[in-house]
């Protein structure tokens, strides 16, 4: 659902510039810093085909690792990105399932997509502060063929859950996490319902942010969540929507009537763009650092924000 954006690292080659302050040409800012192999990151790269990026992000040093974790499967792997605090020791992660395609892979040095991790990505302080480590997931690689691979069939399997349980054994034995939240937005709701329900044992909560409820006309896509019963879900659930969401698969109408006292209703903002893209009410443009700030909140005490109707 998301255009895919090659930008690169939140703060890279900015240290005295905090992630709420990102200028105007910061992508063009980024692509001369990897032409130029900027001495402010540091690469490494592990026996176990990770890269990781070490470099100044605001007050801190941050490092980004791209990991191909193998299945089960012969030649099949998840491909994950760990974007936390240089030699940090987070319990807390937040998988994010981004709406669209759901491929993480690497584009020019250590390069999620941007939409990876969505509007969250601009605002990773937020979550440093509160000892929170960001996880880009995606589909495993025998599912990325066409799109409809990864589409619900598969979301709603136990494969899917125990493919995603690799990525959650890893985190606890390469970091020593413990705690673990699945974030879904647009169609990546797909996968944080059904994971809520059939990795509920492995999870703490779950994040819904601007989730379809309704299927998309074109290809059926979402069609294992119309109507779905929120009851199946045991853990955590954080919900969020915009009132006037005008992507005519999330109508915050559906969400408000199954959300109960876990809403967070955001107000305002921008309308520019797609109605269903990485902007407009449907990914809260002008509220996306306001969203983000309720999510850390959130994770780190349980307590739901009720509006969201500025940007602090």
């Amino acid at each position: 659902m998301f255009k895919k954006i090659a930008l690169l690292f939140v703060g890279l080659g900015l240290s005295a510039v905090a992630f709420s302050q990102i200028p105007a040409n910061f992508g063009q800012r980024v692509e001369e810093l990897i032409k130029s192999r900027d001495p402010s990151v540091k690469l490494r790269k592990g026996a176990d085909q990770s890269v990781t990026a070490i470099f100044p992000c605001g007050q801190r040093q941050c490092e980004q690792t791209f990991y191909r974790l193998p299945l089960k499967r012969e030649n099949v792997f998840m491909n994950v990105v760990v974007l936390t605090e240089h030699q940090a020791k987070n319990k807390k992660a937040l998988l994010v399932v981004r709406g669209g395609d759901a491929n993480v892979e690497i584009k020019g040095l250590l390069t999620p997509n941007r939409d990876g991790l969505q509007y969250l990505y601009n605002h990773l302080d937020l979550f440093l502060d509160r000892h929170i480590s960001l996880i880009d997931t995606g589909c495993p690689t025998d599912k990325l063929k066409s799109y409809n691979d990864c589409a619900d069939a598969y979301r709603k399997s136990q494969q899917y859950a125990d493919d995603f349980k690799v990525i959650i054994d890893f985190l606890k034995k390469q970091y020593e996490m413990e705690d673990f939240y699945v974030f879904g937005h647009s169609s990546g709701g797909i996968s944080s319902r059904w994971l809520g329900v059939n990795l509920s044992s492995e999870l703490k909560g779950i994040v819904n942010s601007s989730v379809m409820n309704l299927s998309r006309g074109t290809d059926n896509l979402s069609y294992s969540t119309v109507g779905f019963n929120m009851d199946q879900i045991k853990i955590k659930v954080l919900n969020i929507s915009h009132k006037d969401d005008a992507c005519l698969t999330t109508p915050y109408s559906i969400v408000k009537s199954y959300a109960k006292d876990n809403l967070v209703t955001v107000m305002g903002g921008g309308s520019s763009g797609p109605l269903c893209e990485g902007t407009n009410h449907h990914s809260f443009e002008g509220r996306q650092r306001g969203v983000s700030r309720a999510i850390a909140k959130w994770l780190d005490t349980g307590d739901v924000q009720a509006t969201v109707d500025n940007d602090e």
